[in-house]
């Protein structure tokens, strides 16, 4: 009900960018976007994600944070982990403009980096959704349809193989993977980064985004597989082993884990 009230309050508001202290430093979002709404009703941004991402992003590697939005995913390691970079994938105007003032401010802006580019299946350009500023957080290649598209427009779109070999080779301790249903897309286009470093992937996997693709769970069971990982629903770490499997813990969340079976000291798997 209050986030209602703010939302219609602020929509109205004549200033439409909001100045938001988050993890101690300062971000820029769009007035009564989903992002500025969780911050002043919560706090916090995703929190059980975000407590996973810090725990999990290694001393001395990288985060990749592909579909960063307005970078609420990475602040958070880039606090807790003084010895983690970021690399982030944001191709979307609207988002950038915030996203962009809120890296000139960080006070670690030497361990963080923007791609300005589309994370995809292979190197390119690819028409791209783009919707209000108060929904930009639902930007996408494809229309989902679960926000009104405002316009399209022609982005460059990178792998996250190339843009990790045109780096040397970091070593990959995690990746965040939030595209708004192309999340298998983003994974065919990182085989060698996954099959080097071992990364642990956080992804979104929503019912309705993925339509918009026409994948499927067996699409995903199939990567899996093909990477020789596991995949855990959260926030329970709940093991996923098939597609019904999947399907159902689809209906109760949004969020999966893929974390690989194999997974060597950093030690080893630098040589």
């Amino acid at each position: 009900m209050k986030q209602d009230i703010y939302r219609r309050i602020a929509k109205r508001w004549p200033i439409k960018t909001v100045l938001r202290r988050y993890y101690g430093q300062t971000v820029f979002l769009p007035r009564a976007s989903y992002s500025d709404i969780a911050l002043r009703c919560l706090g916090e941004y995703e929190p059980d994600n975000c407590k996973i991402l810090v725990q999990l992003a290694l001393p001395k590697t990288m985060m990749l944070d592909v579909g960063a939005n307005f970078g609420l995913t990475s602040i958070p390691v880039l606090v807790n982990c003084p010895e983690v970079k970021v690399l982030s994938f944001e191709p979307s105007p609207i988002a950038l403009k915030f996203l962009r003032r809120t890296m000139r401010n960080v006070s670690f802006k030497d361990r963080w980096e923007l791609i300005e580019q589309c994370a995809g299946a292979e190197v390119g350009a690819t028409e791209f959704t783009l919707s209000e500023e108060t929904t930009a957080e639902f930007d996408g290649i494809r229309h989902t349809k679960r926000v009104q598209s405002h316009e399209m427009r022609q982005v460059p779109m990178t792998t996250i193989d190339a843009e990790w070999k045109r780096r040397a080779y970091p070593e990959v301790s995690v990746i965040k993977c939030d595209v708004e249903g192309a999340e298998i897309a983003v994974l065919r286009g990182a085989v060698e980064c996954i099959n080097r470093t071992r990364p642990y992937i956080l992804m979104e996997w929503n019912r309705i985004n993925i339509q918009a693709y026409n994948f499927t769970s067996s699409d995903l069971i199939g990567v899996v597989e093909q990477f020789d990982y596991d995949i855990y629903a959260l926030p329970g770490m709940i093991r996923v082993a098939n597609c019904v499997e999947v399907d159902l813990q689809a209906l109760v969340t949004e969020s999966l884990l893929l974390a690989p079976r194999k997974r060597p000291p950093v030690s080893q798997r630098a040589q």
